[in-house]
């Protein structure tokens, strides 16, 4: 036996050990999938994308480019930021979450910013539509889950989308 695998480290044709696959999950290189009738394992696709964005840039987009707004976000999204205290931290939010679920996708940015849209809390949820919900279908995109967070000068998002 390889004595790698002893210490936690897969060799060649040994079983993963229970913390391999749990990072194997977190770094969007697979997660398991249990079937609870018949107690068997099988590799389930997960991607990960992930974004991070200072909040005086968005701050500054939106106070340079009239259109930026429209552009970029739906009349939901923002209606949701400017009824805050600090619109900027929040467009910041939904602007790294969209950058996130096209990286997610495999699009990166090449995608029509209101084809995604952010809605929701705490939990934020994603719909998408047109061509960027066309190529989500198209590469077997399940469910996707967004997280977004933001200090007083950052924001982040991670969005982990599912194969179907």
């Amino acid at each position: 036996a390889d004595r790698r695998s002893e210490r936690g480290i897969v060799g060649r044709g040994a079983r993963p050990c229970l913390d391999e696959r749990l990072l194997q999950h977190f770094l969007g290189l697979g997660a398991i999938a249990h079937d609870p009738a018949d107690h068997t394992e099988q590799q389930a696709a997960v991607r990960v994308g992930v974004d991070l964005i200072e909040i005086r840039r968005i701050a500054r987009a939106l106070e340079r480019y009239p259109g930026f707004r429209e552009r970029c976000f739906t009349e939901a999204e923002r209606d949701y930021c400017e009824s805050k205290p600090n619109p900027p931290q929040h467009y910041a939010a939904r602007f790294a979450g969209k950058e996130a679920v096209g990286k997610a996708l495999g699009s990166g940015v090449r995608f029509t910013w209101r084809e995604i849209e952010i809605a929701g809390r705490p939990k934020p949820g994603v719909t998408l539509s047109g061509t960027t919900k066309a190529w989500a279908e198209r590469m077997g995109a399940g469910a996707i889950d967004l997280s977004m967070t933001h200090s007083r000068d950052l924001a982040q998002a991670v969005c982990v989308v599912s194969d179907v």
